[in-house]
């Protein structure tokens, strides 16, 4: 598309589309947002368990227990 002209999807003079159209999207995002969220809490918190896994694998390695 280079050098065309961009085509307003909504006439300038209609503010109450362009409203209309901004929230509507503005919804869409967070929707998807949220189903992002959702789908990433549990990989996030298993990275946090394997870290702390790690970290306390990492304590025993460097501070042997003298038995």
């Amino acid at each position: 598309m280079s050098g065309g002209k961009i085509i307003p999807i909504v006439a300038a003079g209609d503010q109450a589309v362009r409203d209309d159209l901004h929230v509507a999207m503005e919804a869409a995002v967070r929707a998807a947002g949220a189903q992002l969220n959702a789908a990433l809490n549990p990989v996030l918190r298993r990275i946090a368990t394997l870290d702390a896994r790690v970290d306390r694998l990492e304590r025993q390695r460097d501070n042997p227990r003298k038995d």
